[in-house]
């Protein structure tokens, strides 16, 4: 699995298991696999008991595009801006949602709590 964020010319980051489509040598498209969004629910902060404070941040994952049914959404070439590596318990919650290669991805993802 290789999981990414897509950042589109649309300004949407798209958190994904990005694939590449080639005619011939030719790269022609990128497959997004199990697109999701990534909804930033609230920051938070949490004191430990030596004092120490520790910055949280409360996430979800959402279908994309929303309404969609489909678990692979292709897009061309020239739509991709950039192609970023999502921070570790972004990664983790999204692999976690997906190890099984679920198709049915179509129910919004719960939320989960990701340190800075």
């Amino acid at each position: 699995m290789t999981v990414k964020i897509a950042i589109l010319k649309s300004g949407e980051n798209v958190l994904c298991d990005l694939k590449e489509g080639y005619d011939d040598d030719n790269l022609i498209a990128y497959f997004l696999e199990n697109p999701c969004t990534i909804k930033l629910n609230g920051r938070y902060s949490i004191r430990d008991d030596s004092g120490d404070q520790q910055n949280q941040m409360s996430v979800s994952l959402h279908p994309w595009p929303s309404f969609s049914k489909d678990s692979t959404v292709s897009i061309p070439i020239n739509w991709l801006v950039t192609i970023v590596e999502p921070i570790s318990g972004i990664k983790k919650m999204y692999e976690e949602q997906f190890k099984n290669d679920q198709t049915d991805s179509a129910t919004e993802q719960s939320d989960s709590d990701i340190s800075d």
